[in-house]
């Protein structure tokens, strides 16, 4: 009698909840815009970062720093250059 109290239960939270729940969660992921693709450096930005990458691939790791700084500075929308800046401090260690 139990069991099948628990399975009535469950099979209404499956109807009415979850569906509910599941639109909120979508809702709420386009409300934040988690959807759309992540950002590109700007136009503004692309001269730090470029110097930035040049000095992360050559090994040159404060002046990556420094680059990726100023591009932050310009932009701080700009995930990339966090992005780079921490890969700069972790190889600095």
């Amino acid at each position: 009698m139990v069991k099948h109290e628990a399975e009535g239960k469950m099979n209404t939270f499956d109807r009415e909840v979850r569906p509910t729940a599941r639109d909120a969660i979508i809702k709420t992921c386009i409300a934040m815009d988690r959807f759309s693709a992540p950002p590109t450096p700007t136009a503004y930005t692309r001269g730090a970062y470029t110097r930035g990458l040049a000095a992360l691939d050559g090994g040159d790791l404060d002046a990556a720093i420094a680059e990726f700084t100023a591009a932050i500075a310009d932009d701080p929308k700009d995930t990339f250059s966090y992005i780079r800046r921490g890969r700069a401090y972790e190889k600095k260690g």
